[in-house]
């Protein structure tokens, strides 16, 4: 039955040309032991040789995670082995390994083994082999029969070459630590591949070896400690990435990143006047001009500074910027307002230029009690140091972007001196000062001197004119008093003044007459006071200072002659007040020991009537009287015993009913008080103190002790207070604070007076010195200084000048509590009753 089965298939397989072996028309389209049977294009079983078990014996140098083997291309050759077998068996001779594109002669032959086995040699390929493209082989046999067969191609792969590695690059600049020196690792991020598969990636730095600290696919990224680069360098830090692949091939490669640990350098810097030439380097100052606070050692605080230097950095500048910083009045630093340099961001070298106006700089100048000894005939000035602060930074941020620049700062010091310009007049002493709304500074001299009345520029040493005081032959006679200025502007408003030889005299605005009068006054030991008439003509009211005078004279731009009424007596320590159509002073006998504070109402037409006069004595000579605008306010001379007497009354004498304190001083004031911005009377006393006392009440409150007695003070527009102080000096007090003080070679003018550019004027015998201060003008007071304006008028209702400036809110303001200002709202302050603030 079998049989009978087989016979049937070979039939059917016959009749269909079909073999079990698969169908053919030649013989490579049968497996190896079998040929094609052309007649009937099946596959039929033949004696050539079979291949199976083909394998590489020799171990691999690397198996992969998937079983793939790797050989290295070094070493010797590779053993193959295959089992070769045949129904006619196997020519031995005839077993060759060919390697794909080897032809001709056999250069591989197999060697025979025990039963079917060869075993063959496979060469290691040269060239470069990265394990992605195989080595092919193939084993061919033949049989004794001559039938030859080809095993399946083989693939053997090798590899020579190391990792692929790819630092991404960064341009950023780095610092290598914070200030606390903690730093923030640089996240470095490298590609590596490698078709057999990347072994121990490692980051060098320096002596570190960092293994990655995280992987993404053939991403690696490494943690850099930017500490590992050299202190104090600037510049591309190296550091090399290696990696291993499977077979041991090393890959090292070299990147870098930009470590900055120097900050930007500041080239040489040049400090100078901006209308002087360029210097070579450093602070420059000008060259001595005489009469002036240019010593040759000094800029002026109002000077104009060229600054210029250059900045530079490796990695880039990320800001630069200037500041000029004073001295606060406690005695910290004042920073200055902050200019940018212009430097573009990144750029590495960035050269700047630029101009800085010292007192506009937004620091303060607090020279304290500092001076500059400017010589023997000028004195020690208000002087002390700005820094020009140079800050800069560069480009290095800690990775992620937390700030973390290099920063280097440079401090150049410059001395500045407050002195304006100083200089000497012909005669004794300088009696009185006024500033004409021309901003001519008027000055009266005393002592004997032909030209006893100077004009004087404001901002520079130089006598515009000078008027001489010879209206009575025999002279020349100076004057004791101070001027007064009348109504006008510029070119209108008359000067006028009286000489102690008893002479009245108007002066145009140019220095020319206007009018004089000779009286047959004996002395004018004051100056006079100005109102204006109905229809605004002038009217100056003096009295007769030398006994058997005791008279009130006066005169008016219309008049012919100066007119005179009896008085109560002498006075030549009060000069006139001007309250509600009265005029007021204080009247003495020959010693001094019967004092009376009298009135005469003032005519409206011109002239004065008869005076009215208080019925207390007080003993001692009274000072200038101030007033409020509504009540009176009298300080008399040291007694005997070193007292004095501060009272306030009303318009008819009468003491003000709530003031009961400090009636009698312990210690008499030294000069007149003046009012405060908030409405207190201030005044310094013989025993060096200066007291606050309520407009009300009198009662008094502590200011400052100075440190010599103080006389007149000034009240400037932003709270500061200037005295004169005995012997020979001024002092400027912001607050109850000293901001600067001045030290004259002889005695001082027990007043100054201020400009709205806020120059304060004061003297020392003949000679006259601006400083510069940082009001911009009197204070908005009532009596702010000796004649209660700079034109001196001593008249209440003198008319407020137009604004010049609205200065920033009072510095006093911004510290409550402390001095004069306390109780001031901080609120833009005006420049009052100033002769020169009409604009310029």
């Amino acid at each position: 039955m079998r049989a009978t089965s087989t016979v049937l298939l070979l039939l059917a397989l016959t009749a269909c040309r079909i073999s079990s072996l698969g169908n053919c028309s030649t013989d490579a389209d049968c497996s190896a032991g079998a040929g094609c049977d052309l007649a009937q294009r099946v596959c039929v079983p033949t004696d050539a040789p079979a291949f199976s078990d083909i394998a590489v014996s020799t171990p691999a140098g690397y198996t992969d995670p998937n079983g793939r083997a790797f050989f290295d291309t070094a070493g010797p050759p590779l053993s193959v082995s295959a089992s070769i077998s045949g129904r006619a068996g196997v020519d031995p001779a005839t077993v060759c390994l060919r390697i794909a594109g080897e032809s001709g002669a056999c250069l591989h032959p197999g060697t025979a083994g025990s039963g079917t086995t060869f075993t063959l040699a496979l060469p290691r390929p040269s060239g470069s082999f990265n394990g992605t493209t195989p080595l092919d082989f193939t084993i061919a046999a033949t049989s004794p029969t001559g039938r030859s067969s080809t095993s399946a191609v083989q693939h053997v792969y090798f590899d020579n070459q190391p990792p692929a590695i790819a630092v991404a690059g960064d341009p950023a600049a780095y610092a290598r630590s914070f200030a606390d020196g903690g730093a923030a690792p640089i996240t470095i991020s490298v590609t590596i591949a490698d078709p057999i598969g990347v072994v121990s990636p490692q980051l060098l730095s320096g002596s570190n070896m960092l293994a990655p600290a995280s992987v993404s696919g053939t991403v690696f990224t490494f943690a850099l400690d930017p500490r590992d680069a050299p202190a104090g360098v600037e510049g591309p830090y190296t550091f090399q990435v290696r990696a291993t692949d499977g077979l041991g091939h090393q890959s090292v490669v070299a990147a870098t990143r930009k470590i900055d640990d120097v900050p930007p350098t500041l080239a040489v810097i040049k400090i100078y006047k901006s209308d002087a030439g360029e210097p070579d380097a450093g602070v420059t100052y000008p060259d001595l001009v005489a009469n002036t606070g240019w010593t040759g050692a000094t800029f002026v605080y109002s000077d104009t500074l060229h600054v210029q230097g250059t900045v530079t950095d490796l990695s880039g500048i990320a800001s630069a910027t200037l500041h000029v910083d004073g001295t606060d009045l406690d005695g910290g630093v004042s920073r200055g307002t902050t200019l940018d340099l212009g430097c573009s961001p990144g750029a590495s070298s960035c050269p700047f230029s630029l101009d800085v106006t010292l007192n506009d700089a937004g620091s303060e100048l607090h020279t304290r009690d500092s001076t500059f000894d400017a010589g023997a005939a000028v004195g020690n000035v208000p002087a002390g140091i700005l820094q020009f602060t140079v800050d800069v930074r560069d480009t290095a941020v800690a990775f992620g972007g937390a700030e973390a620049s290099n920063a280097a700062s440079r401090a150049t010091p410059t001395r500045v001196t407050r002195l304006l310009w100083q200089t000497t007049l012909s005669g004794a002493a300088v009696s009185g000062f006024a500033v004409h709304p021309s901003g001519d500074l008027i000055v009266t001299m005393d002592g004997g001197t032909a030209n006893t009345v100077y004009a004087l520029f404001p901002d520079h040493p130089e006598v515009r004119w000078v008027y001489t005081l010879a209206a009575t032959p025999g002279g020349p006679y100076g004057s004791r008093g101070t001027p007064a200025i009348g109504a006008g502007d510029a070119s209108s408003a008359r000067i006028y003044v009286a000489s102690a030889i008893g002479d009245l005299y108007g002066i145009e605005p140019d220095g020319g007459e206007a009018w004089t009068r000779v009286t047959i006054a004996n002395d004018f030991s004051v100056g006079p006071a100005v109102m204006q008439l109905d229809g605004g003509v002038d009217q100056v009211i003096v009295p007769d200072g030398v006994d058997g005078g005791s008279m009130v004279w006066w005169a008016t731009a219309t008049s012919t002659d100066a007119g005179s009424i009896a008085s109560n007596d002498r006075d030549f320590q009060a000069a006139p007040m001007i309250l509600n159509g009265n005029v007021f002073f204080a009247t003495q006998n020959g010693n001094g020991s019967t004092t009376h504070v009298t009135n005469h109402p003032i005519i409206p037409t011109g002239g004065l009537g008869a005076d009215v006069t208080s019925g207390t004595n007080g003993h001692v000579p009274y000072l200038g009287l101030i007033t409020d605008g509504t009540n009176i306010y009298a300080a008399t001379i040291a007694n005997a015993m070193g007292q004095g007497i501060l009272i306030g009354m009303d318009t008819s004498f009468t003491k003000l009913s709530s003031w009961t304190a400090n009636t009698t001083l312990s210690s008499a004031l030294a000069g007149e008080p003046t009012i405060g911005i908030d409405k207190k009377l201030y005044g310094a006393n013989l025993a060096n103190r200066v007291f606050a006392f309520d407009a009300g009440t009198g009662a008094a409150t502590p200011f400052v002790t100075l440190t010599g007695v103080g006389m007149t003070p000034l009240q400037g527009s932003d709270g500061h207070v200037y005295f004169p102080r005995r012997p020979s000096s001024v002092d400027a007090y912001d607050a109850n604070l000293l901001s600067w003080t001045f030290q004259s070679p002889g005695p001082i003018l027990r007043y100054g007076t201020m400009d709205c550019a806020g120059r304060l004027f004061v003297a020392s015998g003949a000679t006259v010195y601006a400083f510069l201060t940082d009001d911009h003008g009197l204070a908005d007071s009532p009596w702010p200084s000796l004649r209660r304006d700079a034109r001196n008028t001593g008249n209440a209702a003198a008319p407020e000048s137009a604004p010049l400036r609205t200065p920033a809110i009072s510095k006093v303001a911004r510290r409550p509590g402390r001095g004069i200002a306390a109780s001031c709202a901080p609120s833009p302050r005006r420049c009052y009753r100033e002769a020169s603030c009409t604009a310029k």
